[in-house]
């Protein structure tokens, strides 16, 4: 077995410190700042993990899909986990994990407004947002492309970090 040097052994014991707990503000910047996380859903005990570009505003957390499993799920069981990282190259991380209800809008002005954030916050803009607000927000051109827009009312957040 190769014996590993002074160097590879410090970068292995970093690695495996024990995580610090991310303050409020540290978590809702990570939350501001990513733009992709992943969405955890469950309908009679069948997982579903899904990623999901989102906004992120005064606690709640705001994504739109088109119908689909992941919309399926919602509406049998709106309790999700959300989940969103950053791993950087020198092998630090911070993770943010929600637990959480999600709200389906229903409303014209609402999908219109939720699209219009999303939209303002993507890199690179989501071409479905994009169409949607091209035709205007209506909800009779909402049906032809059939896009939902919710958002995750936040009961519980932790986050952690690893230097």
């Amino acid at each position: 077995m190769k014996k590993l040097t002074k160097d590879q052994m410090e970068s292995i014991i970093k690695y495996h410190r024990k995580p610090r707990i991310l303050s409020k503000n540290e978590m809702d910047e990570l939350l501001s700042t990513s733009k992709v996380g992943r969405l955890g859903l469950s309908d009679n005990n069948n997982p579903y993990v899904v990623p999901v570009s989102y906004w992120y505003d005064e606690g709640k957390i705001y994504f739109h899909s088109p119908n689909g499993k992941k919309i399926q799920y919602i509406k049998k069981n709106p309790q999700v986990c959300f989940e969103v990282d950053l791993l950087r190259e020198d092998g630090s991380w911070k993770s943010v994990i929600v637990y959480g209800k999600v709200t389906v809008a229903n409303d014209t002005e609402t999908i219109r407004n939720v699209f219009q954030k999303v939209l303002e916050s993507e890199w690179p803009p989501s071409k479905m947002a994009a169409m949607h607000l091209e035709m205007g927000g209506q909800e009779t051109k909402r049906a032809e492309i059939d896009m939902y827009v919710g958002w995750i009312d936040i009961i519980e957040m932790t986050g952690r970090k690893g230097d």
